[in-house]
């Protein structure tokens, strides 16, 4: 009766570890997938609007409802996430990273705004009311959107955005 009990602990075991695998499995599947789709969706030529001040009225609105003041578009930001959107879309990557020798950080001060610094990325949202969702829906990113910030900056280069915030 031991043995038996043995026997149907191992089934039970081996069936949740085959679960296990079909779903690790799915998940690969499901990765490659993606990395296929990133690999195609860079070239993409926009033929979709994408307009700065609707992602701003829209993040504008998310600040007001949760007591913060309003962001105002600044053209060093604008610049920045549209030089990063671009450069992320010709590495074919998502990244915060810049190129070689370059900083977000940097850029920012040479522009002639303060250090407290945010980025929200995103590749894949093709609209301005895809990008802002992106980013409203994702915890990390809506932080930024929240955060303590007098100006932002957004672009889009094929499907990747880039968001930028700093201090006056």
């Amino acid at each position: 009766m031991i043995q038996l009990l043995n026997l149907f602990s191992l089934l039970r075991n081996l069936q949740f570890q085959l679960q296990l695998l079909s779903q690790l499995n799915l998940k690969i599947q499901l990765l490659s997938l993606l990395k296929n789709l990133q690999k195609k969706t860079p070239s993409l030529k926009r033929k979709l609007p994408f307009n700065p001040q609707v992602v701003l009225d829209l993040t504008n609105e998310l600040r007001a409802q949760n007591g913060k003041k309003p962001l105002k578009l600044h053209p060093a930001l604008a610049q920045e996430a549209y030089e990063h959107a671009k450069y992320m879309q010709s590495i074919n990557d998502l990244t915060h990273d810049r190129p070689k020798g370059t900083s977000f950080s940097d850029n920012i001060q040479k522009a002639g705004l303060k250090g407290g610094i945010a980025e929200n990325i995103v590749v894949g949202a093709l609209t301005d009311k895809d990008v802002y969702n992106a980013w409203a829906t994702s915890e990390g990113h809506k932080a930024n959107m929240l955060g303590d910030y007098d100006y932002m900056g957004v672009a889009i280069s094929g499907s990747y955005a880039s968001q930028e915030f700093a201090h006056a």
